[in-house]
């Protein structure tokens, strides 16, 4: 991707832009291509400097201790030097990490429909054509009539799509599988429908995953998500009307409420470390979710490249909360409003700034804090002071 533009919904008019080539290369990925990518790393025997781990499936964790032992679904308990608990949103390990309650998410206000569809279509199609060549990255489209509510969509490609592994089951639903496609986010006002929703989301994946599932379920999921769609062109039917003509064509609409989530007071506890979103879930605005995660293991992993003493881990695991926590609070904090309202959260943000540093207040200053930063150089400037205060104190 080459730029961030932010278009007004109805006309396109340009209304701003951020260059992404000073960042270097920018991808936008499928989440199965990048679990793909990581899986074939993990396992790999060819990479570099790294034994390949072995899967073990069907283990549920039900249970842990900050001693680093956790207990499985099956009732056998199984101990390690460091446990590492990238479990997700509804993190089983997180209440161990945490030693009091904390606050609950609380609603913000706002829904979150989804759908992906096929580049081809778009391209085969006179009218919407042109409207796919001018994007050169990620699009944000604004309501440029509603200036009470939040309402945007936002557009950008990925590539090799395969959403789930039954391709028999999809094309059922007339699911198009293709190795590109356009992904669409509708931002809007939280409907009393969509708490319903959320809730009809849930149990259609747990449709999905089962290995097979009846036509009778499949008409449900197929009605479910017209119905979705239904809602969609209504919420954004006075959008430009190429951006109606792609979501009248969309299939397989998926809907849910956003709450908020206040940033965690500790990420670790003992020898269990949160990373991605056990220990920071995000909401969708800025697209950190993901990079926030990459960026945990990669500063975990940097940190213990050359630790063999289980009696360090804690000290590290310190070390690993100053490198990412204040950071990660601040980009979660931004996750909470979209590109070019940066304002409204800057007393939150201020309390996690770094010494003597300002925090990010307009759509630039946020992608360069999340684009710029170096987490190995960070890494190392955490462990050489780290060193000095240990030489000092000797």
């Amino acid at each position: 991707m080459l730029q961030w533009d932010t278009l007004l919904g109805d006309t396109m008019e340009q209304v701003g832009s951020v260059d992404f080539s000073k960042y270097g290369p920018c991808w936008a990925l499928h989440r199965v291509d990048l679990h793909d990518e990581l899986l074939r790393l993990a396992t790999s025997k060819d990479t570099t400097n790294s034994k390949p781990v072995t899967l073990r499936l069907g283990a549920q964790v039900v249970d842990a201790s900050a001693d680093g032992s956790i207990t499985l679904k099956d009732g056998s308990c199984h101990t390690a030097d460091l446990i590492v608990a990238a479990d997700g949103l509804h993190s089983v390990l997180r209440k161990t990490v945490l030693t009091h309650d904390t606050k609950a998410p609380s609603p913000s206000g706002l829904s979150s429909f989804r759908f992906l569809i096929d580049t081809k279509l778009l391209k085969d199609d006179a009218k919407l054509a042109p409207l796919l060549e001018a994007r050169k990255g990620f699009a944000l489209m604004i309501d440029a009539q509603d200036k009470v509510n939040e309402r945007h969509i936002v557009w950008y490609p990925c590539r090799k799509w395969v959403p789930f592994k039954h391709a028999r089951e999809l094309l059922m639903l007339n699911q198009v599988i293709s190795d590109e496609v356009q992904n669409f986010v509708g931002i809007h006002p939280t409907r009393k429908s969509d708490l319903e929703d959320g809730k009809t989301e849930g149990k259609i994946e747990n449709y999905l995953q089962r290995q097979s599932w009846s036509r009778a379920q499949a008409k449900f999921i197929g009605a479910w998500s017209e119905a979705m769609k239904d809602s969609m062109l209504k919420e954004f039917g006075h959008f430009n009307p190429g951006l109606v003509q792609i979501m009248s064509q969309s299939s397989h609409v998926k809907c849910w409420p956003l709450y908020v989530y206040d940033p965690l007071p500790r990420w670790f506890n003992g020898r269990i470390i949160l990373i991605g979103d056990a220990a920071h879930p995000m909401l969708p605005f800025g697209g950190q979710g993901g990079n926030s995660a990459i960026e945990d293991a990669g500063a975990l992993g940097h940190l213990f490249r050359s630790v063999h003493d289980p009696a360090v881990i804690e000290k590290r695991l310190k070390l690993y909360e100053l490198v990412r926590k204040d950071r990660v609070s601040r980009i979660q904090i931004l996750s909470s409003v979209r590109a070019g309202r940066e304002k409204e959260v800057g007393q939150k943000l201020r309390k996690y700034a770094e010494p003597g540093s300002a925090v990010p207040s307009t759509h630039q200053e946020r992608t360069d804090h999340d684009f710029e930063h170096d987490v190995f150089a960070k890494c190392e400037e955490v462990l050489r002071e780290a060193q000095l205060g240990e030489e000092t104190i000797k």
